[in-house]
């Protein structure tokens, strides 16, 4: 299921603006966010269900979803790695403290190795 970030801090210190952007090689969902500002972290999580795979089957996965995140200075991916995983079915991106004012975008998407969900 889908997390709606706006029924889930009514009236607090985090707009947000959801958009859906499809294309024909992949899905892909973005967010958006601005920080009050403050010395509590502010954490991005992503998980998913994945079936087990096939005996013999070389990936990990069989739905391998990329989380990817920018603040105003840089862009991190999911479990702070230089590079996509695609070994867990579980993805974090986590700032120790937010400027007032700071902006966080982010995307979801399907590896774009993927043909799609199964």
């Amino acid at each position: 299921g889908r997390v709606w970030f706006n029924t889930q801090w009514p009236g607090t210190a985090f707009p947000t603006e959801i958009t859906d952007s499809r294309s024909a090689s992949n899905l892909e969902y973005s967010f958006c966010l601005r920080s009050e500002g403050g010395t509590k972290p502010l954490k991005f999580l992503l998980y998913w269900h994945d079936p087990e795979t096939s005996a013999g089957t070389p990936k990990a996965l069989v739905n391998d979803l990329d989380m990817m995140v920018w603040n105003d200075k840089e862009q991190y991916r999911g479990n702070m790695r230089e590079r996509w995983d695609t070994i867990n079915n579980f993805e974090f991106i986590s700032f120790k403290e937010t400027t007032k004012g700071g902006k966080f975008r982010g995307t979801i998407r399907l590896s774009p190795d993927q043909p799609g969900l199964a």
